[in-house]
């Protein structure tokens, strides 16, 4: 169970995990009260993102729930994109620039792209 809120609820009988922030929101770099299941860890590394770490975990969990007998639930909610801002600085900079055209503009040229290579119809 991956999830940005306040607390865990419990899927049934379905075993269930948690790796995610009680706090709702904050850091993506060492974001504060940040649970592995039920114990509260800490960021020892300089090239953490939270975006990244619940990919990685959510990897693991599947990993290990394919492994066992029965089913098991999955809910994976990123807190992205409610701060995009708060990308690699890189990321960022790979994208400086693209939206000053404004939405308009922006839509219609994805939607003439997607034409192109045949998405969609109109």
């Amino acid at each position: 169970m991956f999830d940005r809120r306040h607390q865990q609820p419990a899927i049934h009988n379905l075993p269930h995990r948690f790796y995610g922030i009680l706090s709702g929101g904050g850091s993506y770099y060492n974001p504060n009260m940040l649970l592995d299941d039920v114990t509260r860890i800490g960021v020892e590394t300089t090239d953490y993102h939270f975006t990244e770490a619940i990919a990685a975990k959510v990897t693991q969990f599947v990993d290990d729930a394919i492994h066992r007998d029965g089913p098991f639930f999955l809910y994976m909610a990123f807190s992205a994109p409610h701060g995009p801002l708060r990308a690699w600085p890189n990321d960022i900079e790979q994208y400086r620039g693209n939206y000053l055209k404004g939405w308009d503009e922006t839509r219609t040229n994805r939607h003439e792209t997607q034409r192109g290579l045949g998405m969609v119809d109109q």
